[in-house]
């Protein structure tokens, strides 16, 4: 039957990149420290390598630009050359950069930022709104880059994740935060740029079935 729903099906996963030793020691890294995942993440990769490419078959793979995406989507990809999305970068700490909760407490500035629920714009760094906005344009770069192709998966930031997510279905940024290698698999309808029939479940729920 011409133009049935199934016409338009796409399905979109979400996977936040393998850590590096900044996520590790649980330090705020963002577009200004372009790390490498480190020797710790390489051996959760190979453990979990096998239930995220049974999850991704016959996807076309995308990638933020900075080196913790790109290493985690050329290890875990089938033919190593995801495409970039350059709006997928992380967010700009500002000062907040490659530190601790611990060496930011008592910090007038970063108590603020707390107060604001985190939704303020960080101090000498990004705002909230900006950022959102710009993962939304990537979305939208991927959404026309992969076309007819109804399957994409996507190595980016946990940031990323929040802000599409939060975009999508109109809940609170934080809510979809997601740990390393988790993320989300979301299905819904694409016509005329448009978004509709949206349904979603996270892909740990899925690895561990």
């Amino acid at each position: 039957m011409n133009g049935s729903r199934h016409d338009t099906e796409k399905t979109l996963i979400l996977i936040r990149h393998a850590p590096t030793a900044g996520n590790q020691s649980r330090r705020y890294v963002g577009m200004r420290t372009d790390e490498s995942i480190s020797d710790r993440a390489r051996t959760l990769l190979a453990a979990k390598k096998g239930p995220i490419c049974a999850l991704t078959c016959g996807a076309v793979w995308f990638s933020g630009p900075m080196k913790r995406c790109r290493e985690t989507a050329v290890l875990l990809s089938p033919d190593g050359k995801p495409v970039l999305i350059d709006a997928f970068r992380e967010i700009d700490f500002g000062d907040f950069e490659g530190k601790t909760y611990e060496e930011l407490s008592g910090d007038p500035a970063y108590q603020a930022w707390i107060d604001s629920d985190g939704m303020s714009p960080f101090p000498g760094g990004e705002g909230m709104e900006d950022y959102v906005n710009l993962q939304e344009h990537g979305l939208h770069v991927l959404l026309k880059e992969l076309g007819e192709r109804r399957k994409a998966a996507v190595i980016c930031h946990g940031g990323t994740i929040m802000a599409i997510m939060s975009v999508l279905t109109g809940g609170a940024y934080f809510d979809f935060h997601v740990s390393h290698l988790n993320g989300y698999i979301l299905r819904f309808r694409n016509e005329d740029e448009r978004i509709s029939d949206l349904s979603y479940d996270r892909i740990g729920d899925r690895l561990s079935c």
